[in-house]
Protein backbone atom coordinates (compact mmCIF):
# COMPACT_ATOMS: atom_id res chain seq x y z
CA UNK A 1 0.00 0.00 0.00
CA UNK A 2 3.02 2.58 1.17
CA UNK A 3 4.81 1.42 -2.40
CA UNK A 4 1.26 2.34 -4.36
CA UNK A 5 0.78 5.65 -2.58
CA UNK A 6 4.15 6.99 -2.83
CA UNK A 7 3.78 10.73 -4.85
CA UNK A 8 6.49 12.61 -3.49
CA UNK A 9 10.13 12.06 -2.37
CA UNK A 10 10.68 11.19 1.59
CA UNK A 11 13.97 11.44 3.78
CA UNK A 12 13.63 8.90 6.58
CA UNK A 13 16.42 6.94 8.16
CA UNK A 14 14.32 4.06 8.20
CA UNK A 15 10.90 1.95 8.05
CA UNK A 16 10.08 -0.59 10.52
CA UNK A 17 7.68 -2.69 10.54
CA UNK A 18 6.55 -5.37 12.95
CA UNK A 19 3.72 -8.31 12.36
CA UNK A 20 3.62 -11.04 9.36
CA UNK A 21 7.24 -11.14 7.70
CA UNK A 22 7.65 -9.61 4.78
CA UNK A 23 8.12 -11.71 1.55
CA UNK A 24 11.61 -11.60 0.03
CA UNK A 25 9.94 -9.77 -3.38
CA UNK A 26 8.29 -7.14 -1.51
CA UNK A 27 10.85 -6.27 0.66
CA UNK A 28 13.03 -5.70 -1.87
CA UNK A 29 10.61 -3.62 -3.95
CA UNK A 30 9.89 -1.82 -1.17
CA UNK A 31 13.78 -0.78 -0.35
CA UNK A 32 14.30 0.08 -3.65
CA UNK A 33 11.63 2.95 -3.65
CA UNK A 34 11.15 4.14 0.43
CA UNK A 35 14.55 3.48 1.72
CA UNK A 36 15.62 1.03 4.55
CA UNK A 37 13.59 -1.67 5.73
CA UNK A 38 14.00 -3.35 9.02
CA UNK A 39 11.26 -5.83 10.88
CA UNK A 40 10.45 -6.00 14.24
CA UNK A 41 9.91 -9.19 16.18
CA UNK A 42 7.92 -9.53 19.01
CA UNK A 43 4.63 -10.13 21.65
CA UNK A 44 2.63 -8.83 23.89
CA UNK A 45 3.92 -10.62 26.84
CA UNK A 46 7.84 -9.94 25.83
CA UNK A 47 7.56 -6.69 24.06
CA UNK A 48 10.15 -5.91 21.04
CA UNK A 49 12.29 -9.10 20.94
CA UNK A 50 14.69 -9.04 17.97
CA UNK A 51 15.09 -7.28 14.91
CA UNK A 52 16.40 -6.88 11.44
CA UNK A 53 20.62 -6.24 11.75
CA UNK A 54 20.77 -2.69 9.89
CA UNK A 55 24.58 -3.31 9.31
CA UNK A 56 23.52 -5.73 6.55
CA UNK A 57 23.03 -5.61 2.82
CA UNK A 58 18.87 -5.16 1.76
CA UNK A 59 19.31 -9.00 0.16
CA UNK A 60 20.63 -10.25 3.48
CA UNK A 61 17.71 -8.25 5.73
CA UNK A 62 14.87 -9.54 2.89
CA UNK A 63 15.60 -13.27 3.96
CA UNK A 64 14.43 -12.13 7.59
CA UNK A 65 17.48 -13.09 9.58
CA UNK A 66 17.10 -11.36 13.16
CA UNK A 67 19.12 -10.26 16.27
CA UNK A 68 18.05 -10.29 19.61
CA UNK A 69 17.48 -6.91 21.37
CA UNK A 70 20.01 -6.44 24.12
CA UNK A 71 18.81 -8.18 27.41
CA UNK A 72 17.02 -10.93 25.01
CA UNK A 73 17.98 -14.59 24.75
CA UNK A 74 16.85 -16.97 22.57
CA UNK A 75 16.69 -21.03 22.04
CA UNK A 76 14.78 -23.58 20.22
CA UNK A 77 12.75 -26.48 22.20
CA UNK A 78 14.30 -29.15 20.03
CA UNK A 79 17.52 -30.85 19.25
CA UNK A 80 17.89 -29.67 16.13
CA UNK A 81 17.89 -26.07 14.64
CA UNK A 82 14.74 -26.11 13.69
CA UNK A 83 11.57 -25.48 16.58
CA UNK A 84 9.21 -23.43 18.51
CA UNK A 85 10.98 -20.38 19.34
CA UNK A 86 11.32 -19.52 23.41
CA UNK A 87 12.91 -16.21 24.73
CA UNK A 88 13.72 -14.98 28.23
CA UNK A 89 13.42 -11.39 29.03
CA UNK A 90 13.88 -10.26 32.31
CA UNK A 91 11.58 -7.42 31.75
CA UNK A 92 9.01 -9.30 30.31
CA UNK A 93 4.94 -9.15 30.90
CA UNK A 94 3.99 -11.19 33.49
CA UNK A 95 0.05 -11.17 33.40
CA UNK A 96 -2.88 -9.63 32.49
CA UNK A 97 -5.85 -7.57 35.19
CA UNK A 98 -9.06 -7.28 33.40
CA UNK A 99 -11.87 -4.66 34.21
CA UNK A 100 -12.93 -6.28 37.39
CA UNK A 101 -9.21 -6.61 39.13
CA UNK A 102 -9.06 -10.09 38.40
CA UNK A 103 -5.71 -11.49 37.70
CA UNK A 104 -5.27 -13.20 34.07
CA UNK A 105 -2.00 -15.17 32.82
CA UNK A 106 -1.53 -17.05 29.59
CA UNK A 107 1.38 -18.90 30.96
CA UNK A 108 3.31 -19.94 33.77
CA UNK A 109 4.51 -16.69 35.90
CA UNK A 110 7.02 -18.29 37.15
CA UNK A 111 8.33 -20.05 34.03
CA UNK A 112 11.91 -18.85 33.22
CA UNK A 113 11.39 -19.34 29.55
CA UNK A 114 8.30 -18.09 27.33
CA UNK A 115 6.95 -19.97 24.80
CA UNK A 116 6.54 -17.96 21.77
CA UNK A 117 4.36 -20.23 19.79
CA UNK A 118 6.55 -19.33 16.53
CA UNK A 119 8.34 -22.13 14.62
CA UNK A 120 11.81 -20.52 13.92
CA UNK A 121 15.49 -22.16 13.33
CA UNK A 122 18.87 -20.44 14.06
CA UNK A 123 21.08 -19.51 10.97
CA UNK A 124 25.02 -18.58 12.43
CA UNK A 125 23.98 -15.77 14.72
CA UNK A 126 20.73 -15.02 13.46
CA UNK A 127 16.98 -16.13 14.25
CA UNK A 128 14.52 -16.81 11.48
CA UNK A 129 10.96 -16.58 11.89
CA UNK A 130 8.88 -18.86 10.00
CA UNK A 131 5.57 -19.07 11.25
CA UNK A 132 3.24 -20.17 13.78
CA UNK A 133 4.10 -23.79 15.46
CA UNK A 134 1.12 -25.04 14.67
CA UNK A 135 1.16 -24.26 10.38
CA UNK A 136 3.86 -27.12 10.02
CA UNK A 137 3.64 -30.42 8.30
CA UNK A 138 5.57 -33.85 8.98
CA UNK A 139 6.97 -34.99 6.22
CA UNK A 140 9.12 -37.94 6.41
CA UNK A 141 10.01 -37.10 10.12
CA UNK A 142 10.76 -33.72 9.22
CA UNK A 143 9.07 -30.72 9.79
CA UNK A 144 8.51 -28.64 7.23
CA UNK A 145 6.56 -24.84 8.16
CA UNK A 146 3.90 -23.38 5.32
CA UNK A 147 5.75 -20.27 4.95
CA UNK A 148 8.64 -23.05 3.70
CA UNK A 149 7.11 -24.29 1.70
CA UNK A 150 4.71 -21.57 0.11
CA UNK A 151 7.52 -19.39 -0.37
CA UNK A 152 9.28 -22.60 -2.38
CA UNK A 153 6.08 -22.97 -4.35
CA UNK A 154 6.16 -19.14 -5.54
CA UNK A 155 9.94 -19.12 -6.26
CA UNK A 156 9.18 -22.44 -8.79
CA UNK A 157 5.95 -20.51 -10.18
CA UNK A 158 6.59 -17.05 -11.06
CA UNK A 159 3.29 -16.23 -12.26
CA UNK A 160 1.45 -17.13 -8.62
CA UNK A 161 0.51 -14.11 -6.59
CA UNK A 162 -0.06 -15.96 -3.44
CA UNK A 163 0.34 -19.70 -2.06
CA UNK A 164 -1.79 -20.95 0.95
CA UNK A 165 -0.95 -24.52 2.30
CA UNK A 166 -3.55 -26.64 3.89
CA UNK A 167 -3.53 -29.30 5.77
CA UNK A 168 -5.04 -32.53 4.67
CA UNK A 169 -6.68 -34.74 6.99
CA UNK A 170 -5.27 -37.88 4.97
CA UNK A 171 -1.71 -39.08 5.01
CA UNK A 172 0.52 -41.10 3.22
CA UNK A 173 4.03 -43.04 3.39
CA UNK A 174 5.67 -39.82 3.32
CA UNK A 175 3.28 -38.20 6.60
CA UNK A 176 0.77 -35.42 6.44
CA UNK A 177 -0.34 -34.53 3.11
CA UNK A 178 -1.29 -31.03 1.83
CA UNK A 179 -2.96 -29.01 -0.40
CA UNK A 180 -1.69 -25.65 -2.29
CA UNK A 181 -4.30 -23.08 -2.80
CA UNK A 182 -2.79 -20.52 -5.59
CA UNK A 183 -4.33 -17.36 -6.84
CA UNK A 184 -2.35 -16.55 -9.84
CA UNK A 185 -1.07 -13.19 -11.14
CA UNK A 186 -3.14 -10.84 -13.49
CA UNK A 187 -3.19 -12.12 -17.57
CA UNK A 188 -1.61 -15.87 -16.56
CA UNK A 189 -3.34 -19.11 -18.09
CA UNK A 190 -1.35 -21.22 -15.45
CA UNK A 191 -3.02 -24.16 -14.61
CA UNK A 192 -2.74 -26.85 -12.13
CA UNK A 193 -0.90 -29.32 -13.89
CA UNK A 194 1.84 -26.15 -15.25
CA UNK A 195 1.99 -26.12 -11.17
CA UNK A 196 2.54 -29.48 -10.29
CA UNK A 197 5.13 -30.00 -13.59
CA UNK A 198 6.96 -27.23 -11.82
CA UNK A 199 7.02 -27.92 -8.60
CA UNK A 200 8.06 -31.94 -9.43
CA UNK A 201 10.78 -29.84 -11.50
CA UNK A 202 12.38 -27.81 -8.99
CA UNK A 203 10.97 -28.76 -5.28
CA UNK A 204 12.00 -31.29 -2.58
CA UNK A 205 9.78 -34.43 -2.67
CA UNK A 206 8.66 -33.19 0.67
CA UNK A 207 7.67 -30.00 -0.46
CA UNK A 208 5.57 -31.48 -3.49
CA UNK A 209 1.98 -30.92 -2.87
CA UNK A 210 -0.78 -33.60 -2.97
CA UNK A 211 -3.55 -31.39 -4.26
CA UNK A 212 -3.40 -28.19 -5.77
CA UNK A 213 -6.37 -25.43 -6.16
CA UNK A 214 -6.78 -22.75 -8.28
CA UNK A 215 -8.53 -20.03 -6.82
CA UNK A 216 -9.81 -16.38 -8.31
CA UNK A 217 -9.09 -14.29 -5.03
CA UNK A 218 -7.64 -15.62 -1.94
CA UNK A 219 -10.50 -15.37 1.42
CA UNK A 220 -9.34 -12.20 3.29
CA UNK A 221 -10.09 -11.30 6.83
CA UNK A 222 -11.36 -7.99 8.14
CA UNK A 223 -7.87 -6.83 8.67
CA UNK A 224 -6.52 -7.62 5.65
CA UNK A 225 -4.78 -10.97 6.25
CA UNK A 226 -5.32 -14.46 4.35
CA UNK A 227 -8.20 -16.48 6.08
CA UNK A 228 -6.20 -19.29 6.65
CA UNK A 229 -8.78 -21.26 8.91
CA UNK A 230 -11.51 -20.96 5.82
CA UNK A 231 -9.03 -22.60 3.81
CA UNK A 232 -8.42 -25.08 6.16
CA UNK A 233 -12.00 -25.80 7.21
CA UNK A 234 -12.39 -26.08 3.13
CA UNK A 235 -10.14 -28.54 2.88
CA UNK A 236 -10.75 -30.96 6.15
CA UNK A 237 -14.36 -31.17 5.20
CA UNK A 238 -13.29 -32.57 1.76
CA UNK A 239 -11.33 -34.86 2.96
CA UNK A 240 -14.27 -36.27 5.66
Amino acid sequence: MLIKVKTVSRISKATITAGDRIREELFLKYEDQMGTLLNLYGSTEMGAMAVSDSGQGVCHRAKGGLVPLPGIEFRIDSQDKLGVILCRNASRFSLYIDHQGRRHSDSNEDAEWFETKDLGKFDNDEIKVLGRSDQKINRNGILISYFEIESAIESACSELKKVVVAKLATQDIMGNQFAAVCEVKEDSILDESQIRAKCVEKLTRNMIPNTIEIVEVMPLLPNGKIDRSLLQKKFLQLES
